[in-house]
């Protein structure tokens, strides 16, 4: 199998990850916008996203790893970057399955990202997803368009159980049908949701995600990750995104 090098962007929902992803995109970089479904291949049973590596066998890291290097490998590309939030909940599974990864962390002032995804909860659109995307581009068939193309790239027995979820994004999305639950899904977010309001709701899920990051980083290996701020980043972009170019190449 060819060398891939694959970098994984970590950081809670809406700390930055998708525009830190965009900014970095070149011609050179297949690109994973938010696989979740595959990431929960045969572990479906979990109600929660909370993974690590005792839910992984040999089936798995080989669907998964496959999934990545075939779709790289049919496009002539050595480099993979993928952005999914909810991977901070998961990070001893995503290593036990890419062993040889990088990680570029992302971090932002956890109040921040609690109003942000609280606005997400309730609107999908917003003027960070024009600013990424554009003013002219009609988001609701993007969104549609995304989610139609990973649902092809899918194991059809992981359709039978992701469908009820499709389904609650599709009429939030269309028809404006409250969304149950959005963001990466915490142990007992459900119990939460009904003694808590969302928001803060939101706000555990943002120290969720940030201290099992913590918890993660302090066990690698300096050369196999970068960490930056979100403020930083909007500060000086060109510079960030330079020194971090250099980072998955290497």
């Amino acid at each position: 199998m060819q060398n891939y090098k694959i970098t994984f962007i970590i950081g809670p929902a809406r700390a930055g990850t998708t525009f830190l992803a965009q900014s970095l995109l070149s011609q050179d970089i297949e690109y994973f916008e938010e696989p979740n479904i595959v990431w929960k291949h045969r572990n479906f049973h979990h109600k929660f996203e909370e993974l690590d590596s005792s839910n992984v066998n040999k089936k798995i890291k080989d669907y998964i790893r496959n999934y990545f290097f075939s779709r790289a490998k049919k496009n002539g590309k050595q480099i993979i970057l993928e952005k999914t939030p909810t991977n901070c909940l998961r990070l001893n599974f995503v290593q036990s399955i890419f062993p040889e990864a990088k990680f570029i962390f992302i971090e932002r002032n956890i109040d921040d990202i609690a109003h942000s995804a609280h606005k997400k909860w309730i609107f999908e659109l917003d003027d960070n997803t024009k600013k990424i995307y554009g003013n002219n581009v009609n988001h609701k068939i993007r969104i549609l368009k995304q989610k139609y193309k990973a649902l092809t790239q899918i194991h059809f027995l992981d359709l039978l159980h992701c469908f009820p979820r499709g389904l609650s994004e599709f009429s939030f999305l269309f028809f404006g049908i409250k969304r149950n639950v959005w963001g990466p899904r915490y142990d007992n977010i459900f119990q939460d949701l009904k003694s808590m309001s969302e928001f803060d709701v939101c706000l555990k899920q943002a120290f969720v995600c940030q201290k099992k990051i913590e918890n993660f980083k302090s066990k690698l290996s300096r050369s196999a990750y970068r960490e930056i701020s979100f403020e930083g980043l909007c500060q000086d972009t060109e510079q960030t995104i330079l020194e971090l170019e250099k980072f998955i190449r290497n």
